[in-house]
């Protein structure tokens, strides 16, 4: 029996700065409430949490109706149900999956710099995830076990290319290029994998 409920307030102002530039600033506060009620094991997760979550924009416009941006917004990713399942979820003789109750939700600080045409828009950006969902896997008894915990940072930039238009009044076609390097950094602030 799985119970959430969000209630959320959001707030935001823009204002054209002379004849060139836009600017744009908002947040959005929520709390989130889960219950999740295993009938056949009568257990119970319970979760109540407050977020804010803010973003900005700033934008040039040039004669060319071409565009220059730049931003920063701040998402919030619930880890699913699934992850917070605290049950056992045997793979295999020698693998087994673990819920946790105790996940809680990771956010990403996106800060982007773009360029945009009336057909076309390139992207630099740089993500950083903080209290990242990360999968452990330990031992015991020559059984291996996975959990996904709140572990260290994940940090991810790169570039994204897309051209967009219609071929003709049927079809509209999208394309998108990416590239992108990505690092996850442990809880002693090293590079653990990337």
């Amino acid at each position: 029996n799985y119970n959430e409920q969000r209630a959320a307030a959001y707030a935001a102002i823009s204002q054209p700065i002379g004849e060139h530039y836009f600017a744009k600033a908002g947040s959005r506060a929520e709390n989130t409430r889960l219950e999740r009620l295993d009938l056949i094991e009568e257990d119970l997760v319970e979760q109540n949490y407050w977020t804010w979550v803010p973003n900005a924009y700033i934008s040039r416009n040039f004669e060319n109706k071409t565009s220059l941006a730049l931003s920063y917004a701040q998402r919030i990713s619930r880890p699913s149900f699934t992850l917070l399942n605290n049950n056992i979820r045997k793979v295999n003789d020698f693998r087994f999956e673990l819920g946790n109750p105790d996940l809680q939700p990771e956010y990403v600080h996106r800060f982007e710099l773009s360029y945009n045409q009336k057909k076309q828009t390139i992207a630099t950006y740089y993500n950083l995830t903080t209290d990242a969902i990360n999968g452990i896997y330990f031992l015991e008894d020559q059984v291996a076990f996975y959990k996904k915990f709140n572990e260290g940072k994940q940090a991810q930039y790169g570039i994204e290319y897309n051209r967009f238009g219609n071929l003709n009044k049927w079809w509209y076609v999208r394309a998108s290029a990416h590239l992108y390097r990505r690092k996850y950094i442990n809880e002693a602030g090293e590079d653990s994998f990337e």
